[in-house]
């Protein structure tokens, strides 16, 4: 045989010696055609998620600021569970949507952002959790200052022994009209960078969280309001506590 007839019979034999090429070798038709479907279904997804709106500043679940909860704001969640991204406070607000209800007498969320929040997140998006039991929704009903808060402000915490008198316990001093000034956008002194109320947070506002008996959760110290002791009435029941959390919620207006 000839040189030049060896060397075309060994390309023959080489050539069918090799294994057919992958479909998803980089570049192939199939490799492509797969990344584009995916995006596709991605895009899809964010086009049909849910949204939420509230009337409320906060809506849980949309921590790149848009208004809506889509397929986007589960990838800012998982950029910050992988440490990619440092969370704002309102990221962490908003973002805290595991469990529902919330711990520790929280609406929602247990005070920090954690995985669980993000697969919680991806499967209200996928729509395998319906909106209805996603989140708190907004407030129902009008909340009154003068007509719902103010009353129970007077009669459990204006007492002598309270925030009534001379040495009004944790430096807040109520007394008729100046209570909405006390406590609305009026700086805690018991947790520092935490205000008394911050209209539309009530998961932020050192007044309910009082109430609830979960302020060391923002920093606070002391124990739950009323205490209950001596001269001073008990904790509110569960539907006095609602109030004051649909009233913030609502903006905490001067109503």
């Amino acid at each position: 045989m000839r040189s030049s007839d060896h060397r075309l019979s060994g390309r023959a034999e080489n050539g069918n010696s090799r294994k057919p090429a992958s479909a998803y070798q980089r570049g192939s038709p199939g490799r492509w055609a797969v990344g584009l479907a995916v995006t596709v279904a991605l895009v899809a997804m964010a086009a049909t998620a849910p949204r939420l709106h509230s009337a409320a500043a906060v809506v849980y679940g949309d921590l790149d600021g848009d208004g809506s909860v889509t397929i986007k704001d589960v990838i800012w969640s998982l950029k910050i569970d992988a440490g990619l991204a440092e969370p704002t406070p309102e990221q962490v607000t908003a973002g805290d949507v595991s469990p529902y209800p919330g711990d520790s007498g929280r609406a929602i969320g247990d005070g920090s952002l954690g995985i669980s929040d993000t697969i919680r997140l991806l499967r209200f998006v996928a729509g395998i959790i319906p909106p209805a039991d996603f989140a708190p929704g907004p407030p129902s009903g009008d909340v009154s200052f003068s007509k719902d808060i103010q009353p129970i402000l007077q009669q459990t915490c204006e007492s002598f022994m309270c925030h009534g008198g001379p040495l009004p316990k944790g430096g807040l001093k109520m007394s008729g009209d100046a209570e909405y000034d006390s406590l609305v956008n009026t700086p805690s002194l018991e947790a520092d960078g935490v205000l008394r109320v911050k209209p539309r947070d009530p998961d932020h506002s050192y007044l309910l969280a009082k109430l609830m008996g979960t302020q060391k959760a923002l920093g606070g110290t002391g124990e739950r309001m009323p205490a209950g002791e001596a001269l001073i009435p008990p904790p509110l029941p569960p539907e006095q506590v609602d109030l004051f959390r649909r009233w913030i919620a609502a903006g905490a207006p001067n109503n």
